[in-house]
């Protein structure tokens, strides 16, 4: 059985907080292209919802950014709820 609406939701949603962190950093999509060292359009496709994030895709993006995942994932205000991982 597959989860295809929770799918397209997660994926809907990791496009619009991506979309989010570039207006808050004032980025574009070509400028995060150059910082993963991605195709201009990967990202513009990304940051539309018309091709969904990988998870690879989304911890390359998270990084080149320097967030947490979450904040893809969840967006600022739930990731920031969120306490910080213990560290070993």
């Amino acid at each position: 059985m597959s989860n295809q609406p929770t799918e397209l939701a997660a994926a809907s949603r990791a496009a619009e907080n991506l979309r989010a962190e570039l207006g808050r950093r004032r980025l574009s999509g070509r400028e995060l292209s150059r910082l993963m060292g991605a195709p201009a359009a990967s990202v513009n496709r990304w940051c539309s919802g018309a091709t969904p994030m990988s998870l690879d895709v989304l911890v390359r993006v998270a990084g080149a950014l320097e967030i947490p995942v979450t904040v893809l994932l969840e967006g600022t205000e739930r990731a920031a709820d969120q306490p910080e991982a213990a560290s070993a």
